[in-house]
């Protein structure tokens, strides 16, 4: 299952935010003294996706493909910056946050997470 492209073309609006992380093991040995080691092939990444003045069918698509995720729930995903292709993401706990104005405009929130 792939992430849905807006009507626009895009993946993301601005004010899209990603944030990596890196693992590190910490080593203590006596006398105080300690290591630290990045593990090299931890590479986690986190999309917060805000979508304002989406239009209906904008709002369902990615509703539509919130719920039709499977029961593993994990789905594609590509970056909108590099536009690599990560293939094991995830939903954050928190849910897709979808609202609508009395415009018939809607606002959409949801957060993609990577660990691979």
């Amino acid at each position: 299952m792939e992430f849905p492209i807006l009507i626009s073309g895009e993946l993301a609006q601005s004010g899209a935010i990603l944030s990596t992380s890196a693992l590190h093991i910490e080593h203590f040995f006596e006398g105080y003294a300690r290591q630290s080691q990045q593990l090299a092939d931890y590479d986690q990444r986190i999309w917060q996706l805000r979508y304002s003045n989406l239009q209906p069918a904008e709002a369902m698509k990615l509703r539509n493909f919130y719920e039709a995720l499977p029961i593993d729930g994990v789905f594609t995903f590509t970056d909108p910056w590099s536009g690599q292709t990560y293939t094991t993401c995830r939903l954050a706990p928190a849910p897709l946050t979808l609202s609508c104005d009395q415009d018939n405009r809607f606002t959409a929130y949801l957060e993609i997470e990577n660990a691979g």
